[in-house]
């Protein structure tokens, strides 16, 4: 098998009215999981997952600014980003492969596509953490923490 760029392209080779209904569809709780198994895209759980990481260090940032009651200037925390790119990414990528590790133990039939299809399911889900990450702002934790409980069930039902 050739792992060479046109390989990969077909991952990636997706237009956006595809990537759009792929994403309204997940939002929707529509059978998109069953078209991007057979048809996996790693795009759009690319951005997905920066997105992800984009909204989280901004509204945190923004609900320290909110609260900041120290003297001088506030300063962005820089050291979120890089946080939030290692956490996600890392669950990104390493609990799809565990399920991928525990599929082939019990005897599915696994490949590359099939991989990368479970892959793309997995980071698909984490669309519903985007709309989770508001709860940052919110100056209560005990709400803040049940959105964020909400939106973590929204994507395990996914």
């Amino acid at each position: 098998m050739n792992f060479g760029k046109y390989f990969y392209k077909s991952f990636f080779d997706f237009d956006q009215t595809e990537i759009y209904n792929r994403v309204v569809d997940a939002v929707m709780f529509k059978d998109v999981a069953s078209r991007i198994y057979q048809d996996p895209d790693l795009y759009n759980p690319l951005w997905i997952n920066v997105s992800l990481i984009f909204f989280l260090s901004v509204f945190t940032n923004i609900a320290s600014a909110l609260n900041f009651r120290g003297e001088g200037v506030f300063s962005f925390n820089y050291a979120l980003v890089e946080k939030g790119f290692s956490t996600i990414f890392g669950f990104g990528i390493v609990m799809p492969l565990i399920f991928i590790l525990l599929f082939y133990l019990f005897g599915m039939d696994m490949n590359i596509k099939t991989g990368f299809g479970i892959i793309s399911i997995y980071n698909y889900s984490n669309i519903f953490f985007i709309f989770g990450t508001i709860g940052a702002l919110i100056p209560n934790w005990l709400i803040s923490f049940i959105i964020l409980i909400v939106f973590a069930a929204l994507s395990v039902i996914f």
